[in-house]
């Protein structure tokens, strides 16, 4: 069996084609390891729950576990605007509540007999270091993989690792810098999530109507924002601009959604997926997300908020010229305007992306090696 683990939405989004490539969907398990939110009713879910998957809302849990996590399903059921005076409490049980220790762990790994682990590198380290020695007593292969692309340059220091592959040519290539066990195995496979074959296989789930798509009278516009205070404030002013143009309709997408209930992201942000709300856009706003490979896979205008990105961070995507960099909130204002009055332009603002997708991305896999470059890699686990 091979055990998934993951924990905010954007891991379960990228394991999800990775786990649909796999032939023998029986000998998957997929866990969280988040006591606050399991995204259960994520329609992500749709496309893993009719494949025989062992796929359970409740996280592996140890008797601490179990309390947090039940605590967490009383103040799920408080009205909104108790949970939002909770959200320093929320924010704590995420980043500090283990679900389980090694020894519940170790039990649930003999259990189902347990003959690979994979999960994102960028778990939380308690999780990681528990995972790392139940799993290291058992001689069960560890797989780490990363969820999104290095589009920020940002050192990272990854702890324990016996596997690692990559989705991403460049993620592959620069990784060996940060790793500190020299003896962990590097693989490059391809990124399955953003591949034309998954793009498509995700519009089977959209909730967004048809007619909504359609409506040519208006232009959408989306804006893709970071919980960064600083930043946070600023959109507000921008959201609060962009929603007094006439004939202009604005979705908000606030990336990563990980220490908010399901009331309180219902509230605050877009009840869309990343991928309906790029499908429903004309036009794009974005600070940083990985998911701009999706973007420019479905030809969307993308305006890239460089004014608001901290001097410190440098984006490898830039010099793909793939991307419209926007210096001011005066020039997107204006740009939105003038594409509203006339949506002939949006064209001028959609750039060729195959250098990007070829040095960065796939290495020119095609979707068919990328799948079964994956399900080869399990297939051989097993033995």
């Amino acid at each position: 069996m091979h055990l998934f683990l993951y924990s905010i939405i954007p891991e379960i989004d990228t394991l999800a084609p990775i786990i649909d490539s796999i032939k023998d969907k029986n000998k998957v398990i997929i866990r969280s390891v988040n006591v606050i939110n399991t995204y259960s009713d994520h329609p992500i879910f749709k496309l893993l729950k009719d494949k025989n998957i062992n796929l359970s809302n409740k996280p592996i849990l140890n008797i601490k576990g179990t309390l947090a996590f039940i605590l967490m399903k009383i103040i799920n059921s408080l009205p909104i605007f108790i949970q939002d005076k909770l959200i320093i409490l929320i924010t704590y049980f995420f980043y500090n509540i283990v679900p389980f220790n090694k020894n519940y762990l170790s039990i649930f790994l003999k259990k189902n007999k347990i003959q690979s682990i994979t999960i994102d590198d960028g778990c939380r380290e308690k999780i990681i270091n528990i995972i790392y020695q139940a799993a290291s007593e058992m001689d069960i292969p560890i797989i780490m993989h990363q969820v999104g692309l290095f589009i920020i340059k940002t050192k990272q220091i990854i702890i324990n690792e016996k596997i690692s592959y990559y989705h991403s040519k460049y993620n592959f290539e620069e990784r060996p810098k940060f790793i500190k066990n020299k003896k962990t195995k590097l693989i490059f496979l391809g990124f399955p999530r953003f591949t034309s074959f998954w793009i498509n296989k995700l519009k089977d789930i959209s909730q967004i109507k048809r007619n909504e798509l359609e409506n040519n009278n208006l232009l959408n516009v989306s804006l893709f924002t970071r919980p960064r205070k600083k930043i946070l404030d600023k959109n507000n002013q921008i959201i609060s601009k962009i929603k007094k143009i006439e004939n202009v309709r604005l979705k908000v997408k606030n990336k990563p959604r990980h220490i908010m209930t399901n009331k309180q992201e219902n509230k605050h942000f877009d009840k869309f997926t990343s991928s309906e709300i790029i499908d429903w856009s004309d036009v794009i706003i974005t600070h940083n997300t990985s998911i701009i490979a999706e973007m420019l896979l479905k030809q969307k205008p993308i305006f890239f908020l460089d004014y608001l990105s901290p001097p410190d961070e440098y984006y490898y995507i830039l010099k793909y010229n793939c991307i419209n960099i926007i210096k001011s909130e005066e020039e997107l204002l204006n740009l939105i305007i003038s594409i509203k009055n006339d949506k002939s332009l949006l064209k001028e603002y959609i750039h060729d992306s195959s250098k990007y997708f070829s040095e960065l991305v796939h290495d020119d896999l095609d979707d068919k090696t990328v799948y079964k470059n994956y399900s080869e890699f399990y297939l051989n686990l097993n033995k």
